[in-house]
């Protein structure tokens, strides 16, 4: 169901571009974030945590079986 568009970008696109979009705006505010990403098991988990370094660690984040 993700797979489908809404203008340009699937609907999964969007979902991704809302959560990082998320994670940017949300440690300037002061709140921690962190991301789960998973497929058929939990393939990225950093811990929330505060700070603009946060966004970097979350999107710079290696899967586990690139670690």
């Amino acid at each position: 169901m993700m797979a489908s568009t809404l203008g340009t970008l699937t609907k999964l696109d969007h979902a991704s571009n809302t959560a990082l979009m998320l994670a940017y705006v949300a440690p300037a505010k002061g709140d921690e974030v962190g991301l789960l990403g998973f497929a058929d098991d939990v393939r990225s988990l950093p811990a929330a945590a505060a700070g603009r370094g946060q966004f970097l660690r979350i999107t710079e984040e290696p899967s586990p079986d690139r670690r």
